[in-house]
């Protein structure tokens, strides 16, 4: 099942959003890492409503790799203020809250795989919204979209990780889901991939939209005005640390969902 994604302009004005495979995998003999970020334990998943952040030390990234897709190479430094950053993807819960304040809008897209207005699916992560509606929320919220960089050193902290939670096989460690109707699940269900700062669903559930323009990294300032969107949905089995989409800003879908930062 790949997630359905729509754009509200025509197909040439590069709104789709693909899902790839990436090149790289682990070889099984990889030794799990122990997380050596200094994370805060997390003893059980945040209120629905009231979103709990991460606080990322500042570092020099060593961002990217070499072994994935061309556009996460090359490997290369950069320096990382201190931010905070949501545990968990923003809920469909958190979401109607700004609607209610009249500060959102109620997502475009009405096919069943949105989450919005579903009975059950409160701790969902919000999906089909688009950038424009992502950057509303946050600053309803006080936040705003994490920079791309950011995202990356709080997804596998500085030790090089594949994933969020090491560079073992993936298993249960994110949701990853086959099923045509419900293609997300509730936010902070799979603790085994949390990040070294114990941040939830870095890969799988829903890709997030991040504040960055989207460039190959050995073409920065390329004038690209697409997004990078990062952690890829849960059809995307495979998804990195470092995978990373261009996704036009008005791009809505099943899959693509987000967290805020500060």
């Amino acid at each position: 099942m790949r997630a359905l994604l729509l754009s509200v302009l025509v197909a040439c004005s590069g709104g789709s959003h693909k899902l790839r495979e990436p090149e790289h995998q682990p070889e099984p003999d990889l030794v799990r890492v122990v997380p050596i970020d200094a994370a805060t334990p997390i003893d059980a998943a945040p209120p629905t409503t009231a979103v709990e952040m991460a606080q990322v030390p500042g570092a020099t990234l060593r961002m990217g790799t070499n072994t994935g897709n061309d556009d996460e190479r090359p490997v290369h430094d950069v320096v990382v203020a201190p931010f905070s950053i949501d545990l968990t993807e923003v809920t469909v819960a958190s979401y109607a809250e700004c609607v209610a304040a009249k500060r959102c809008t109620i997502p475009d897209l009405q096919v069943a795989e949105c989450n919005w207005n579903r009975p059950g699916l409160e701790r969902h992560p919000i999906n089909c919204v688009n950038y424009d509606q992502a950057v509303t929320f946050c600053a309803f919220a006080g936040k705003r979209l994490p920079a791309e960089e950011e995202w990356e050193l709080a997804a596998r902290g500085t030790d090089g990780r594949i994933y969020p939670w090491g560079n073992g096989a993936y298993g249960n460690e994110e949701c990853e889901i086959h099923n045509a109707d419900q293609p997300t699940c509730p936010v902070a269900s799979r603790p085994l991939g949390r990040s070294p700062y114990g941040v939830f669903d870095m890969t799988g559930n829903v890709d997030e939209w991040t504040s960055s323009y989207y460039c190959p990294y050995a073409r920065p300032g390329c004038g690209d005005r697409r997004r990078t969107t990062r952690g890829g949905s849960s059809d995307f089995i495979g998804g990195t640390a470092t995978s990373r989409t261009a996704t036009a800003e008005n791009t809505i879908g099943t899959g693509l969902g987000f967290r805020c930062a500060r």
